[in-house]
């Protein structure tokens, strides 16, 4: 059976069942939390949270639970057999990153253009480099995983 989801999950069968439950489980949690909160807003007869804002923070849990499932499952990479394997992609991870801290800098001066005072300065290197941080450190992550994972599946 097709689907139009089909071109934006992977080529892995695998992969893509797995995404396909962790898009259900996300739904199926999402459902509850709604129901709870239509209840908890009979019970405090509140306006509650706006429509506008509800509908990103929906799509918001969505991704970031099917995001964090994935990364957390080791699904990631699963290229990565052998140890070789391993230090070449983080390697390259930490390249990547380097190149995402690099760009995000860039973006940054061209909308800030021009910094005179040192907190400036600040404002905009310590977020590009937490994003950086950050960045790395989950792919990292799930390098781990994927590479546990794949090793202890041979």
């Amino acid at each position: 059976m097709r689907s139009w989801l089909q071109k934006h999950f992977p080529d892995d069968k695998e992969k893509e069942r797995q995404l396909l439950y962790y898009i259900a489980e996300s739904t199926l949690i999402l459902l509850l939390l709604l129901f709870f909160y239509m209840g908890l807003l009979v019970i405090m007869d509140r306006d509650g949270i706006p429509p506008m804002l509800l509908i990103p923070l929906i799509f918001l849990f969505v991704s970031g639970y099917v995001w964090l499932r994935y990364i957390f499952a080791g699904l990631e990479y699963s290229e990565v057999h052998k140890y070789t394997d391993y230090k070449r992609r983080k390697k390259q991870n930490i390249y990547q990153t380097f190149i995402f801290i690099g760009i995000y800098l860039f973006i940054s001066f061209l909308i800030e253009w021009p910094l005179s005072k040192l907190m400036e300065w600040i404002d905009i290197i310590g977020p590009a480099s937490l994003a950086g941080f950050l960045f790395y450190i989950i792919s990292l992550f799930s390098l781990k995983k994927s590479y546990k994972r794949n090793t202890t599946q041979q």
